[in-house]
């Protein structure tokens, strides 16, 4: 039976989600652990915090960044960016990732209604 898969904006309020959050050993060079990366959303308000939860547990975490900072990887203006994502190690290799790239679109869309990949 495959976990049901919800992606939430993160709010204040979710910090505590994130406090014992553990990647596998070695990933956290490739990725912004979500404590860090919520620090930098809130210090740039074009940053956007995500929490994917499988079976209502934080099964991982991205940021969504729109504005000026993309500009350093794409040179569309209206560019929605992927950062800090990670899955944490009790989901890792239970499909969650490929879950959540499914529903990115529809989460994109729904959170920034303008047209931003045209």
């Amino acid at each position: 039976m495959e976990a049901v898969l919800e992606i939430v904006r993160y709010t204040s309020n979710d910090r505590h989600l994130f406090e014992n959050y553990q990647l596998k050993t070695g990933q956290e060079d490739l990725t912004a652990m979500p404590l860090d990366a919520i620090e930098q959303c809130r210090r740039d308000h074009n940053r956007y915090p995500f929490i994917i939860l499988a079976e209502m547990q934080p099964a991982g975490f991205f940021v969504l960044q729109k504005g000026n900072g993309v500009l350093e990887y794409h040179k569309n203006s209206k560019a929605i960016l992927l950062r800090a994502y990670s899955i944490a190690s009790s989901f890792q290799g239970r499909g969650v990732a490929g879950k959540m790239l499914e529903q990115l679109p529809l989460v994109v869309k729904g959170n920034f209604p303008y047209p931003c990949c045209e």
